[in-house]
């Protein structure tokens, strides 16, 4: 059997002489017909098999498909895990600061009676320190008032001594 010649040629695309690349050069059109699929020889090449080509892809990427898909939902499980007990602790924090909240509530609704307590307090101090000021101001007005009993004190100071 012999080789069919190769008869197409190559030509230089480029002038340079460091450029590299592949030229693509088209079949023969006429091919002999040992190389030709429907030749029926026995040494002649089996036709190229492409569904069982296929197939061979397919499991394969079947494969890594499962395989990418279960390593896919591992690194999810585990980051929604971990998100998840990040929620909790969000949650009891959360808690956590709603119970400190109504403590403070009611620490300031106490307070706040308490300010509503002594106020009612200073008011009625203030009326008992007006009472007492116009009481002072009565006496050191009488005490002041020399002229009135000026005679009276002399009358009794003249009883005793003599």
């Amino acid at each position: 059997m012999e080789e069919p010649k190769d008869t197409a040629k190559a030509k230089t695309v480029c002038p340079y002489a460091t450029a590299s690349g592949v030229v693509f050069v088209p079949a023969p059109i006429d091919m002999p017909p040992q190389y030709q699929p429907s030749a029926g020889h026995n040494d002649a090449t089996a036709p190229f098999n492409v569904h069982a080509l296929l197939e061979s892809f397919q499991e394969a990427s079947k494969l890594q498909l499962e395989a990418f898909k279960e390593d896919f939902e591992k690194t999810n499980n585990s980051k929604l895990d971990a998100l998840q007990q990040r929620v909790e602790a969000v949650e009891e924090d959360n808690e956590d600061l709603r119970e400190q909240v109504k403590t403070l509530k009611e620490e300031g609704e106490n307070r706040d009676q308490e300010i509503a307590a002594l106020k009612s307090e200073r008011v009625v101090l203030r009326g008992r320190v007006a009472e007492l000021e116009r009481g002072h101001e009565d006496i050191h007005g009488w005490l002041s008032d020399v002229s009135v009993f000026q005679p009276i004190l002399y009358k009794l100071t003249n009883c005793l001594l003599f």
